[in-house]
């Protein structure tokens, strides 16, 4: 649902008791209902109840998850401390939606691939300049976002074209035609890095419904697990731009499981240790087989 808060309070509560009602009665699954609204994490999860959405898109932890993958120099530490704000707000396992990017707002691309700034008028760049992607790390960046949102509690959200990393500035420009057929490569790796993400999200219950303990952050790397039952998952990230190594522990119960990467990146365990090394600006995620 567009633009939620401004719509009477009335009318969602009456839309959602018609909508669980003609559910029950035809016996079919309740529709999921998200909803778009810019505000503090107050006012957004004031549309999130039984009767009223069952979430919204999470435009604070997307702003910070933005800053923190574009600027090199901003530390994990602040994106770690809002994704903390959200579990306070939303709880530990909700339904809101972890976006990559809105029709309202400049492409993600653009910003980490340096052909727009944040100081910049995004609108008015996109009616002046065709805006490209000027540094191909801003692909990286793209693919370290993909892999957040499709590895921490809630529901990912892709906004179309960003599975590709289509450019564009703001509203209009970042509402440009998608593009299925004949992608340059850049375009279609891109591609395949989100399929991956996501077929390995939905195979893997851990990525679904899984605890979250959060292993490290710093200004550099971040590293987290998610656990469900005996299966995990591993998360990490590297936002420097050289090669990173560095150790995280292990939970013992996981120290000597059988475990697979999915990725580039490289690692070994001893002692409860596991050792990562991470190229620049990439992630890796670790299973349990």
């Amino acid at each position: 649902h567009d633009a939620t808060k401004h719509v009477s309070e009335d009318f969602w509560r009456a839309l959602t008791k018609k909508i669980k009602m003609y559910a029950q009665k035809n016996k079919v699954p309740v529709p999921y209902q998200i909803g778009e609204t810019f505000g503090s994490r107050e006012l957004i999860g004031s549309y999130v109840s039984s009767g009223q959405q069952n979430a919204q898109f999470d435009f604070n932890l997307y702003f910070d998850a933005r800053s923190v993958f574009v600027n090199d120099n901003e530390p994990f530490t602040k994106l770690s401390e809002s994704l903390n704000e959200s579990f306070n707000y939303y709880g530990w396992h909700s339904l809101m939606g972890n976006i990559s990017g809105n029709h309202d707002i400049a492409r993600f691309i653009s910003y980490a691939g340096e052909d727009l700034k944040f100081s910049d008028d995004d609108k008015e760049s996109g009616w002046k300049r065709n805006i490209i992607v000027k540094n191909k790390v801003g692909y990286k960046k793209l693919a370290q976002l993909m892999a957040y949102i499709a590895t921490i509690p809630g529901v990912p959200v892709i906004y179309y074209g960003d599975e590709i990393g289509m450019p564009g500035a703001g509203d209009p420009d970042n509402r440009r035609m998608m593009k299925f057929d004949n992608l340059p490569p850049d375009e279609a790796n891109q591609l395949a890095i989100t399929k991956q993400l996501f077929n390995l999200r939905k195979n893997n219950m851990a990525l679904i419904y899984g605890d979250y303990d959060l292993l490290k952050a710093d200004k550099k790397v971040m590293a987290y697990a998610r656990y469900y039952f005996d299966s995990a998952a591993l998360v990490f990230f590297n936002k420097d731009n050289e090669s990173i190594k560095f150790k995280v522990n292990l939970p013992k119960e996981y120290s000597s499981a059988s475990l697979k990467k999915h990725f580039n990146g490289k690692f070994s365990i001893q002692n409860n240790e596991l050792l990562i090394e991470l190229p620049p600006h990439s992630f890796e995620i670790i299973t349990t087989k």
